[in-house]
């Protein structure tokens, strides 16, 4: 288990300033705090089942936004280097991610058809997941990570903090595509990441990004999606400032609902190739809208599920299952959580009470609480599996599936 001084420590800075155009929060006519989360829990930690509840994996946490952006942002940004070197996330493991993952190898197919004569960068690849979706690649693959690995001996690893790799290291007389999957907001300075990319990049180079949309947060309300991981919340208007800014240029974008709500794009610095990009209006008054109700539909779902489910049971031991706690409070007065992830059996949340248990102990006969539902896809799995083996009643507290 983690010493308590290790979460009192997690705290790293400050983020007062939009990264998009450095609008200060003092400057209160375009930052604007957005939402107060006090003692918002950390995800990702867990405890062996006898060890006590950690207060201290509780942080203060506050979203920003900039107005003159329609970029939100956290306030207060964790250690990066405690937060990743305890992460146990892999692409493979979770199939909303892969589903994803397969709609934007789509993307990149339909968009760049020689793609095969690209060396190939992917940016945050973790266990190279996605660079093994371009199978008998003829050029060079390289997965950039800090957790960097893979079962595939032609593709190469580099595990290094992505802020401070040097993309000038990558030299060749071949065209390039620099990929990154949800990536972009996990970086503090995504700016400065994009900078070095955009220095480095050839006429004939391409840049494929695909993260979180704030437009489809808004619209979707899933502000159970906000995480420490997550600093950064792009709408299509501040990503499109920053490109700008370093001379590049989005040539196409799709969105894609199937995981937290993404938004892909196509980069490069060809401008005779830019796209005509919509983008929301009213974006800030949207998200205030957008969150009262969320917060309205969460409260009304406590008091109505609170008489079926106190020592009842959940199905879905996800990453993001303390933060659907800290909206719905009957999650951490349930029996027990279900989960099919070996690692996770017999553990519990860092900061919820719930042990997490093999499937075999799900009562048919009792009503299950589904508490993975970070993506539409995890939700329909598990109500699925769920049917199939007979459960009587089962709720998805989730306001789209």
């Amino acid at each position: 288990m983690h010493k308590k001084n290790f979460f009192k420590n997690l705290l790293s800075k400050k983020q007062t300033k939009c990264p998009c155009c450095k609008k200060n929060k003092s400057n209160s006519t375009f930052i604007k705090e957005l939402i107060n989360l006090p003692k918002y829990p950390i995800t990702e930690f867990y405890r062996k089942r006898k060890e006590k509840f950690v207060k201290e994996a509780l942080v203060n946490q506050k979203v920003l936004y900039c107005k003159q952006c329609d970029h939100m942002f956290l306030e207060n940004i964790l250690d990066i280097d405690k937060i990743y070197n305890n992460t146990i996330t892999t692409s493979h493991s979770s199939r909303g991610a892969i589903l994803c993952l397969e709609n934007f190898f789509l993307f990149i197919k339909k968009n760049t058809k020689n793609i095969k004569n690209y060396n190939l960068v992917d940016i945050g690849g973790n266990d190279s997941t996605f660079l093994e979706f371009f199978k008998g690649h003829k050029k060079d693959r390289l997965n950039l990570d800090a957790n960097a690995h893979s079962q595939d001996k032609t593709i190469k690893n580099k595990k290094v903090f992505l802020e401070k790799f040097d993309f000038r290291t990558i030299k060749s007389s071949v065209s390039t595509a620099y990929l990154s999957s949800h990536t972009l907001e996990h970086l503090e300075n995504p700016f400065k990441l994009l900078e070095k990319l955009s220095n480095n990049l050839k006429k004939s180079d391409v840049i494929y990004l695909q993260f979180p949309s704030l437009e489809k947060l808004i619209e979707h309300k899933k502000f159970d999606q906000i995480c420490h991981q997550h600093i950064n919340y792009f709408s299509l208007k501040s990503i499109n400032l920053i490109l700008r800014k370093l001379g590049l240029y989005i040539l196409k974008y799709e969105y894609d609902t199937s995981h937290f709500g993404t938004v892909r794009l196509k980069i490069s610095n060809n401008r005779k190739m830019k796209a005509h990009l919509k983008t929301e209006k009213n974006l800030y008054k949207k998200t205030l809208d957008s969150y009262n109700q969320f917060l309205s539909y969460y409260k009304n779902l406590q008091k109505n599920l609170t008489e079926n489910f106190v020592n009842g049971q959940g199905f879905g031991a996800g990453l993001m299952v303390p933060i659907l706690a800290y909206y719905l409070p009957i999650i951490n007065r349930l029996d027990y959580l279900v989960d099919e992830n070996k690692f996770k059996i017999g553990k519990k949340f860092i900061n919820l009470k719930p042990e997490i248990k093999n499937i075999k102990f799900i009562n048919i006969n009792k009503p299950v609480l589904i508490t993975s539902i970070s993506t539409k896809e995890a939700g329909r799995n598990i109500f699925n599996k769920l049917t199939k083996i007979g459960v009587r009643d089962i709720c998805i507290p989730s306001i789209i599936v």
